[in-house]
């Protein structure tokens, strides 16, 4: 899975900026080390609730080097629907941009503003623990329960994935690519290993917005943005 971001000459645009592929997975993992260093173990679920960011970013390479499960949070999600999933999907860290204390025992909370500093004063980057069957991967999706069911993908399927967006939607080198949707969803998350495998350059808002949006699409000349189902 890191391989995505380690091999890729994508440009990912940001809200605060422009950040190389490879640079992200560089930074993924030295916070790879540094969330080891606080007992974050392999075949750990570790939970984010964030928007689209360089947090974001780093926590998804560190979490694929690391060997963890990325558990990702709906950010439309209220706090009792996020720590639903939180609880039944045995998450022991929660990543997230927005105030929250635990309310469950054993889950530790950790601000995406506190990224940069473990980064900055990690220790040797780790080598990749996971392999290609590593679980990696939670989203959930909608049933005929009252709750929503948790889905669990593997790095490869993730990878294979990856690699067949391109030949299927004609994306190279040239495309310019706006993931408009979240991370934390499956047409988000989709856009965004699509791109990497093609290489393109990637536009990632922070939250989406139809006028910024409207305006991206003009002013960088984008050529493909996911829509929902």
């Amino acid at each position: 899975m890191i391989s995505l971001f380690s091999t890729s000459d994508s440009t990912l645009h940001l809200d605060d900026g422009p950040v190389h592929a490879r640079s992200i997975a560089d930074e993924g993992a030295r916070l790879a080390a540094a969330l080891a260093g606080r007992g974050v173990g392999q075949g750990d679920r570790v939970a984010v609730w964030a928007a689209n960011s360089r947090a974001y970013l780093q926590t998804i390479a560190a979490l694929a080097i690391g060997g963890q499960v990325l558990v990702s949070i709906n950010t439309r999600f209220g706090h009792d629907e996020a720590w639903s999933i939180i609880e039944r999907a045995g998450a022991r860290l929660l990543i997230s941009d927005r105030a929250t204390d635990s309310a469950i025992d054993g889950v530790a909370v950790l601000p995406t503003g506190d990224l940069p500093g473990l980064i900055a004063s990690s220790p040797e980057p780790v080598e990749d623990k996971a392999g290609p069957d590593s679980p990696f991967l939670v989203f959930t999706t909608s049933g005929t329960t009252s709750r929503p069911k948790l889905v669990l993908h593997t790095q490869r399927s993730i990878t294979n994935h990856a690699s067949d967006i391109p030949s299927r939607f004609g994306f190279d080198r040239t495309s310019k690519i706006m993931v408009a949707l979240p991370l934390c969803g499956a047409f988000g998350f989709a856009g965004l290993i699509g791109g990497l495998a093609a290489s393109a350059d990637i536009w990632l808002p922070a939250h989406f917005d139809a006028d910024e949006a409207a305006r991206l699409v003009e002013a960088q000349q984008i050529t493909a943005m996911n829509g929902s189902d």
